[in-house]
């Protein structure tokens, strides 16, 4: 673990003290924890970290970084958590395997008798020595409070019923307090160039493959940017549906095959302490360089107009902060509309989803991305106090939604975006709820990878401040 290479990051001396102590706070639990188990366990089998290697757990899909336990039968791992309920049997009798998603696996050993606890051996990649010397130099930064965050006015309820997002300059002061109470906002007037048109696109990448997703459907089909950028602006056979062109490159990195477009992109970056890649408030731009980091973006986001049915993106909730640009409109006088919640509110989304829908949901209503509130649903829930901040995103708007807000999204016009994840200090706490979410959801199925790597992230953060 002593190989990792790090960005030197300008930050002040009270802004690192902040990170140090939201860093000690996540970490020496978890440090003395290990430290204790390693110490008490003769048999442990260290297993050093690789750069290039992430480990996940087989029953939940977490990144391991601490202690697992590992199955000397067939090499099965469970993060401890899983671990505990395996021991106590409370872990569901069918899980997914990460490395064959596409079909159900008992929870069978390779040999013909099922796992025992002694089956298992406790999994470590520190030392002793490592950890308790860690666990010192956590320990006193870990007993310290962060400075508060000061309140910032609070969004406004219009006569319509739904709230009303803060509309804030660049660098404006009040982006913490609002980040802080899960409050989205938007910043207008951002300057974007020629090269996010659709002729842009066709002329650079007309000919690459990309697939397509029906909003209506979310089925999927083949084409070429040309092809898709060709309909950009043209009134369209409303039989046919809106498509989409999401998470756009899927998996090449952005700054990679965009090179120019990136350039720009953080160039316009309203907040880039939180939003760059080596934003000094962005906890993940403390990542190792050469380490397997987490791929937060920029994506391109780039629909047709949708009027009715689903919208462009359906109801769903993102695992971090976010900030999504609107780079193009085919009609300059209209965007995308925004419906984003509160995050107090995820319960009631929830149960509402669950009761229009006769109780036939998923196990989280939101994190299915299976529903799009229409306006008669809206006015339900606006019925029972549950209003959504209603946005009207316009060219050149970028709109930074908290972590834990769900949010849906309506293009009114054929539109390009351009999105980045970001974890901010004032929302980890909320962002480790969310993997919890997420991993009790794996337990039943695979529904997202563990992206984040918090544990892993809050490591290389206190390494990176050292």
């Amino acid at each position: 673990m002593n190989n990792f290479k790090y960005h030197t990051i300008q930050i002040s001396g009270s802004e690192k003290d902040t990170m140090k102590i939201l860093a000690a706070r996540y970490l020496a639990p978890l440090v003395r924890l290990e430290s204790t188990t390693v110490a008490n366990n003769i048999n442990c089998i260290l297993r050093p970290g690789e750069l290039d290697t992430r480990y996940y757990c087989d029953a939940c899909l977490t990144t391991l970084f601490f202690g697992s336990m590992s199955c000397r039968c067939c090499g099965w791992e469970f993060c401890l958590d899983c671990f505990v309920l395996f021991q106590t049997g409370v872990m569901p009798e069918v899980i997914r395997l990460p490395r064959q998603r596409s079909e159900m696996k008992p929870y069978a050993c390779s040999s013909p008798s099922k796992h025992s606890s002694a089956d298992f051996l406790y999994t470590t990649r520190f030392t002793l020595d490592a950890l308790q010397a860690t666990y010192m130099a956590l320990a006193p930064w870990s007993e310290m409070t962060p400075p508060e965050v000061v309140s910032g006015p609070p969004g406004l309820t219009n006569p319509h019923g739904r709230l009303e997002a803060p509309y804030l300059s660049p660098g404006s002061e009040h982006l913490s307090s609002y980040l802080s109470n899960g409050i989205p906002v938007v910043v207008p007037g951002l300057r974007t160039g020629a090269m996010w048109s659709p002729g842009w696109f066709i002329e650079h990448y007309g000919r690459n493959r990309v697939m397509l997703i029906n909003c209506e459907t979310e089925e999927q089909t083949q084409s070429t940017v040309g092809k898709f950028f060709e309909t950009f602006g043209l009134e369209r056979d409303r039989s046919l549906p809106p498509l989409k062109l999401a998470d756009w490159p899927p998996q090449t990195d952005f700054k990679t095959k965009f090179s120019v477009l990136y350039a720009e992109f953080c160039d316009i970056l309203p907040f880039p302490e939180y939003m760059d890649q080596a934003g000094r408030k962005n906890i993940a731009s403390y990542f190792a360089y050469n380490a397997q980091v987490p791929d937060l973006g920029p994506k391109m986001y780039i629909a047709h107009r949708t009027d009715t049915g689903n919208g462009s993106t359906r109801l769903h909730m993102d695992m971090s902060d976010a900030i999504n640009i609107l780079t193009y409109s085919s009609d300059m006088r209209e965007g995308a509309v925004w419906d984003i919640f509160k995050r107090e509110d995820a319960a009631k989304l929830h149960d509402f989803i669950s009761q229009e829908s006769g109780g036939s949901t998923a196990p989280n209503a939101i994190h299915a991305q299976g529903t799009y509130l229409s306006e008669d649903m809206l006015e339900k829930l606006a019925g029972l106090g549950v209003y959504g901040f209603r946005i009207r995103q316009m060219p050149g708007d970028a709109v930074i939604i908290p972590a834990g807000c769900a949010h849906q999204v309506a293009n009114r016009a054929d539109c390009i975006k351009v999105a980045a994840d970001f974890v901010s200090p004032e929302n980890i706490s909320v962002c480790e709820g969310l993997r919890q979410e997420f991993r009790a959801l794996n337990m039943h199925e695979s529904w997202k990878e563990d992206a984040l790597q918090i544990s892993t992230m809050m490591w290389h953060a206190w390494m990176a401040l050292q």
